[in-house]
């Protein structure tokens, strides 16, 4: 419970933050409504072994792949996961309830998709709006890899490293905790969305700030079980254990500080122009 109230507390701050647009009018910023809801969804159907659960999680990540064709990588996660959830017995028994789960997962991607694409075409416009999905997402992809990798540095790393290395460390130290010593399905359900959110933000080739949005649930919930950790080991008497907690403690204070460094003058000095050209860049 301490785990998910800080990590909805890490989201709320740091999704908002000016460097990463997050409090702009994107598609990702109502993209991860849905998204969290899916995730949600999906782990109530896998610890209660509820296959309903599961049409729910397809269906909301339908709605988010409306939003943003970005939600994709999400999909793809639930379907390389969902053999992991299945209880194991007999393999005919095994191989069924996985069908059924895929099976059911799917159709709940699939409704909202119907209903939308059935809708455009009563209403004659499905021709064009492919036409306009194709058109319009043709652009992203005629990029070399060294225009790809030097944006991804540019807009990503060194932009947004300034506001976000508060969140990128701690997550860090949580995967570390998670690969050695807490094997869990769980844990390894966030390390993997954190690598599927990535490949989401990858998708746009451009990777403006607010792409970066999409990620901020799955390092949010790492950032905030880093944090627990460090807590946890602050108080293990062990000298080597309570020397890494520190070190990592102090590093993570001075990473806050020069996120709030980074970021102050957008809430108390700049006006509402300077905001827009220092977001922008023009």
């Amino acid at each position: 419970g301490s785990v998910g109230l800080l990590a909805s507390l890490i989201y709320a701050v740091f999704s908002s933050g000016p460097l990463i647009q997050g409090s702009l009018a994107n598609c990702e910023a109502f993209m991860m409504l849905p998204v969290v809801a899916a995730t949600y969804m999906f782990y109530l159907g896998y610890k209660d072994q509820n296959r309903q659960y599961l049409f729910l999680s397809g269906m909301v990540t339908g709605v988010a792949y409306l939003i943003k064709e970005a939600a994709l990588p999400n999909l793809f996660l639930l379907l390389i996961f969902l053999p992991m959830t299945c209880e194991r017995s007999t393999k005919v028994i095994y191989v069924k309830q996985l069908f059924k789960k895929y099976l059911l997962l799917l159709l709940g991607f699939a409704l909202p998709l119907i209903a939308h694409y059935a809708y455009l075409y009563l209403n004659n416009a499905l021709f064009d709006y492919l036409i306009g999905v194709y058109n319009w997402n043709r652009g992203y992809g005629t990029y070399s890899f060294d225009i790809f990798w030097r944006r991804l540095i540019d807009r990503g790393v060194y932009s947004l490293g300034r506001e976000y290395s508060f969140i990128w460390i701690a997550s860090l130290i949580a995967v570390s905790v998670m690969i050695i010593t807490d094997k869990t399905i769980e844990n390894l359900y966030v390390i993997l969305w954190i690598l599927f959110s990535f490949v989401g933000v990858c998708l746009g080739s451009m990777f403006w700030p607010h792409y970066f949005v999409q990620m901020i649930p799955s390092l949010s919930i790492a950032a905030a079980y880093g944090l627990t950790k460090l807590y946890m080991g602050s108080k293990n008497p062990r000298p080597l254990i309570k020397t890494v907690t520190l070190v990592s403690a102090a590093i993570l204070s001075i990473s806050m500080g020069y996120g709030i460094k980074t970021d102050y003058k957008f809430y108390i000095t700049y006006t509402p122009e300077e905001i827009s050209r220092n977001i922008y860049g023009s």
